[in-house]
């Protein structure tokens, strides 16, 4: 296997060849594009060219036929978004690299690697949005694709079925996502005082909002295109029986057809005709035939149209201003308060009167935020305090040191 010494090469070699590569991409699909047609492009000196992308795998000779690299191929179809795979493989194991990364972050004692580790979280969290946004996209894509060209029925029925299928894997890995993010590991995502982590959980969590609402309308509209294709293949099979039957000069024999075409009056697939009426040139010559055709004229004229009617009013209460109120612990107004009396800062804070509620964890989120924001200000002591089946170190204000 060929290796690229640096990106520099890589790019290099892929603009030397890219007419070729170009062209050949177009024509992935039909797998017929031959070595002389390479020839016959790159001109002069393309034999050389040839074989220099065919030695660093850019290029793969089947036959008389020329192909692109299955994983440069890959890498232009997942650029171009036009690949007809939707890789779910990829979201599943970024879960899954994003839990061994955070039980790695809290084994680990060494402060440095600690941070390794938790930037490969962020950067792993980042990635499953992108991915589930590509992966709609695609299955998008390919569901229209499939139902507008795909000609065997079978075939059709099969692929919908199966991207079918893929809604609901990842409907799955969402479900996952939140569950890790919510429930699994809540308290790495809850006590971490990282901005940037809280920031791409938001995104993270309104990225999964908007492909909920997507998979749900994908799942709409392939239900009705499954609908659709079965009806549509039952209708082809009995085409097919009849023009057996009519070829065998059995129709009228085996089926009942004459009977049925007999209590049916419309004739299907014929345009509706019309008469224009050529009135006599003498008796358009008459003026009473005139004036009847000015008659006719002036009415058409002073025909009324038809008024579309008016909305009726809208609701004043709709007009009213509405807002929606978010709270946030003000962790400088409670450090303040706690510094400046002298209980320790868990019983502090379990019992300060917040002016709105407080959930256990967020208390606890609190505590160890106050900690961690103002570490200077405080003196952290051996003793413990247990509260249900955890143990909080007994925290107070540091005392004053005077010369």
């Amino acid at each position: 296997m060929y290796h690229f010494q640096d990106i520099s090469e890589i790019i290099g070699t892929l603009n030397e060849g890219k007419k070729l590569i170009d062209e050949i991409f177009k024509n992935r699909k039909r797998y017929d594009y031959e070595y002389e047609q390479a020839l016959e492009l790159l001109g002069e000196g393309g034999e050389i060219k040839i074989q220099r992308l065919i030695d660093k795998e850019i290029l793969k000779e089947n036959g008389q036929y020329l192909e692109i690299e299955d994983q440069f191929l890959f890498f232009f179809e997942e650029l171009m978004q036009v690949n007809e795979t939707i890789n779910i493989s990829s979201f599943n194991e970024h879960i899954k690299i994003i839990k061994e990364n955070i039980d790695y972050f809290s084994k680990e004692n060494i402060q440095q690697r600690k941070q390794r580790y938790f930037k490969l979280i962020k950067k792993d969290l980042s990635r499953i949005g992108k991915i589930c946004s590509r992966n709609i996209d695609d299955l998008i894509r390919n569901i229209d694709t499939t139902f507008k060209t795909e000609e065997n029925y079978q075939i059709k029925l099969k692929k919908l079925e199966n991207f079918k299928g893929k809604t609901e894997e990842i409907q799955n890995l969402i479900a996952q996502s939140r569950y890790l993010i919510d429930k699994e590991e809540v308290s790495f995502f809850v006590l971490s005082a990282d901005e940037e982590l809280q920031t791409i959980v938001v995104e993270l969590k309104k990225e999964f909002n908007s492909a909920n609402h997507n998979l749900v309308e994908i799942q709409r509209q392939l239900l009705q295109y499954i609908n659709q294709v079965r009806h549509n293949s039952q209708v082809v099979e009995k085409v097919k029986q009849l023009k057996l039957l009519m070829d065998q000069v059995e129709l009228e024999a085996q089926t009942n057809i004459k009977e049925v075409l007999n209590k049916r009056k419309e004739v299907l697939f014929e345009k509706r005709k019309t008469y224009p009426l050529k009135l006599d040139l003498d008796i358009l010559e008459e003026d009473e035939v005139y004036q009847l055709i000015l008659e006719i004229n002036q009415n058409q004229k002073n025909k009324e149209r038809k008024k579309v009617p008016s909305a009726e009013a809208i609701d004043v209460n709709l007009l009213s201003q509405q807002t929606e109120s978010v709270y946030f612990i003000n962790h400088e107004e409670v450090k303040r308060s706690f510094l400046a009396q002298g209980n320790d800062l868990f019983n502090f804070v379990f019992h300060y009167e917040f002016p709105f509620k407080v959930s256990y964890i967020e208390l606890v989120g609190c505590y160890y935020k106050i900690i961690n924001y103002y570490s200077n200000e405080i003196e952290i002591t051996d003793d413990k305090i247990r509260y249900k089946d955890r143990y909080f170190a007994k925290v107070y204000p540091k005392r004053k040191k005077y010369a």
